[in-house]
Order: structure tokens, then C-alpha cells, then sequence
């Protein structure tokens, strides 16, 4: 698909981007590509309204930098009855004024199972499969796991509203490979996946030499010391108890190994009973949920980024950004992508994770700038989405 310029693309392309959450609900990935592309796609001059759940940093009907919000009356960053439903209603109220919707994972289903003839074309923002879903819970094996992935079950079936959109965009390359599986690919129907890379911008997470000596001190890290670096929701699905029992042994043959985790959830208060009943518990901090704008500094403040996630992912944000800040990165073989340079581990096994950790941390370069490919850029991914918006707004005639 060619390029176009930014005055052949913007007569005023209309986008309505329909997301039940923003890094204004919660800290999530999902939020922060939402977010982070429509104010993207608001800088190159298209007319963005988000519709969205209410929450009281936004207001239910305003602009924010220059995206114009519209809050449904439904609860908060999750999805309901009532968010089906009123979304289902605004349907008629923005044929008329959009050129294109663009629904972040389910968020516009309802949109869907209404849209009219001669309406805007509808674009699904696919982050994961609900087959790759429930195939990571029944991998976990516990009952807890095992009663959640009856919720993608369900899924499976409602997914097969997807077969009414005019195009899926898989935000990574694995999510678009699990698209064109069965039973996924039996269930979207002919609809035509394109995939467009989550991207960021690197700017923001670029290395800080005063900010990695601020954090260090802050924390009581020695200036000499070995930092590895987990960011991520603390749920079993992270790997996160694997990540840190890895550290600790790679800990046991390097005196100066240290460990930052940081994020939230159910693990944590096993993980930290975990830690303090380690002999390095001194080596290690917990420094809880971590604000976006914040995260530059951690990622100065340490020498190589960990993530054995188990669950499916799509293309981690946090990947990018520890690329970005020039970091190693250790990740779950299934996240294994040559462009990025992660060193796969079995996120199963704390043995190969701590023996990576000693390895790459062995050989770990000084040089810290960005290691992030072009192709994962904000401003790379926002054009891609305006091109494919363009082109089905132009076949829409």
C-alpha cells in the first residue's frame, strides 16, 4: 500500500476509536497503544473522537488534547450490559459524521452487530486470540485458570461479530500467524487481516545517565551493580514468580546482581514473602505500579529488561520501550522476534532464566542507545493505520 502524504490523506479523515479503557482507567498495554494512536493520528490532522467509559480524569464530554471525548454511561474500564448496550444506540449518531471506525480488541462488538448499510467501514484492533486465551489458561493447569478460560469459551462464539468488519489489524506478528489458525480463522470468516506493529515513541524511554545515578541512589543500588529490570502486571500468566526465582539464582554467583520489580497484583504478596524469605532479599526492590512518564528512569537505572510472560501476547509494549532505552531484553521464547533481538528462555524454567541472566548480563555492552527498529515507532504505526483508514474510506467512495 503506498504511502500518502499528510494533505492526500487528511480531508479531514473522521475516526471514531471505541475503547471500554485508557491509561486514564488502568495501566495496561492495550490502553497505551489505544491512547498513544489516537493522539497520533490527532497530530497528523485527523478529527479523533474516543468513546469510552467513565472515569474522573476525563471529562464525559470534552476535548483532550484535541481528541474529542465521549464517555458512555456505563461502569468504569470494563466491559457490561451497559456499555453493549449504549454503544449499540450511538451507532446511528455517528454514521453520519465518522469515516472510520476502529474498535481496540471487543470494544466496538455491539457497534458491529448493529452497523447499517452505507455506514462507515469498521476496522478490529486485534491484540490476541480468544483460542490463544483459553489455550494459556488451560496450559496454567489450576482450578482458577481453568474457570477463567471458560470466559474465553464464550469468546469463541462472540468473536463471530468480527465476520461483519471491513478489516482486522493484528498488532504483531504472532497475533496475526494465530488469526490465520483455526479454529480462529474459521470463526472471522474471509475478513482481511492486516498486520500493523505496536509502536512507541522512542524518545520517551531513550537512556538518562542522570536519571539511572538519581534511581540508584534513591533505591540504594550500588553505582557498579548489575540491575535487572521486571515490569509487568504481577499475575501468574507474567511469569513473574519464575523471573524472580531465576534472579535469585543467578544472585547466588553474582554478588552485585540486583532486581527491580515493578507492577502490581495478585502475585505480590506472595512474591514478596518469596523474597524475604531468600538470602537476597537485600538485592531486590519492589517499587510498585510505575506511571508510563516514570518508566524512563527504571529502564536507565537498569541493565537488562525481564519478561517470561506465559500467556500469548500480542507485542508487548514493555518489549519496545526496554529496546528503546537500549536494554537486553529476556523473554519468553514465544516472544522470540529476530527485529527485536530478545534472548528466548522457557519462561517454565528459573534455571535457564537465571543462566541467561548471568550470560547476557556477562556481556552486556555500555552503549545505551535505542536498539528499537523504525518499524516499531508510534509515528511508523500511526501512518500505517491512516493508509488502510484511507484506502477503505476511498473504496467506501
Amino acid at each position: 500500500m503506498a504511502t500518502l502524504t499528510q494533505g492526500e490523506r487528511m480531508n479531514r479523515l473522521r475516526i471514531l476509536l471505541v475503547s471500554r479503557s485508557l491509561p486514564h482507567h488502568r495501566l495496561g498495554g492495550m490502553e497505551a497503544v489505544a491512547w498513544d494512536l489516537a493522539c497520533a493520528f490527532a497530530r497528523h490532522g485527523a478529527a479523533v473522537t474516543v468513546l469510552t467509559t467513565p472515569v474522573d480524569s476525563l471529562p464525559r464530554h470534552g476535548v483532550v488534547n484535541g481528541i474529542q471525548i465521549h464517555c458512555v454511561d456505563a461502569p468504569e474500564g470494563r466491559y457490561s450490559r451497559e456499555w453493549w448496550r449504549l454503544t449499540s444506540r450511538l451507532v446511528t449518531k455517528y454514521d453520519s459524521v465518522t469515516d472510520v471506525v476502529l474498535s481496540v480488541s471487543a470494544g466496538a462488538r455491539s457497534m458491529l452487530q448493529a452497523r447499517r448499510e452505507g455506514g462507515p467501514p469498521y476496522v478490529i484492533q486485534a491484540h490476541g486470540t480468544a483460542w490463544g486465551e483459553l489455550v494459556s489458561k488451560i496450559r496454567q493447569r489450576s482450578p482458577r485458570a481453568a474457570v477463567a478460560a471458560l470466559k474465553d469459551v464464550v469468546a469463541l462464539f462472540k468473536d463471530q461479530a468480527y465476520r461483519r468488519a471491513d478489516a482486522i489489524v493484528a498488532v504483531g506478528d504472532q497475533v496475526a500467524k494465530d488469526m490465520a489458525r483455526s479454529p480462529t480463522r474459521r470463526i472471522i470468516g474471509e475478513v482481511t487481516v492486516h498486520t500493523i506493529a505496536n509502536g512507541i515513541d522512542p524518545g520517551s524511554f531513550e537512556f538518562d545517565s542522570a536519571l539511572r545515578a538519581g534511581m540508584r541512589e534513591r533505591e540504594q543500588i550500588p553505582a557498579d551493580a548489575r540491575v535487572a529490570l521486571c515490569a509487568s502486571r504481577l499475575h501468574s500468566q507474567k511469569g513473574v514468580r519464575e523471573a524472580v526465582e531465576g534472579f535469585l539464582l543467578a544472585a547466588n554467583d553474582d554478588p552485585l546482581l540486583y532486581l527491580i520489580v515493578a507492577g502490581s497484583g495478585p502475585e505480590e504478596e506472595w512474591l514478596q514473602t518469596r523474597v524475604a524469605q531468600s538470602p537476597h532479599q537485600d538485592r531486590i526492590r519492589f517499587v510498585g505500579n510505575v506511571p508510563r512518564a516514570e518508566l524512563r528512569g527504571w529502564l536507565s537505572a537498569a541493565d537488562v529488561f525481564l519478561f517470561t510472560t506465559k500467556r500469548v501476547e500480542g507485542l508487548p509494549l514493555n518489549i519496545l520501550e526496554a529496546r528503546a532505552a537500549g536494554l537486553p531484553v529476556i523473554a519468553s521464547r514465544a516472544l522470540k522476534d529476530e527485529r527485536l533481538g530478545v534472548v528466548p528462555v522457557n519462561p517454565e524454567d528459573a534455571a535457564s532464566i537465571g543462566k541467561a541472566l548471568n550470560r547476557v548480563l556477562a556481556s552486556a555492552s555500555s552503549d545505551r542507545a535505542s536498539l528499537l527498529p523504525k518499524l516499531f515507532s508510534l509515528d511508523h504505526s500511526a501512518r500505517e493505520y491512516l493508509d488502510l483508514f484511507e484506502s477503505l474510506r476511498r473504496q467506501r467512495g
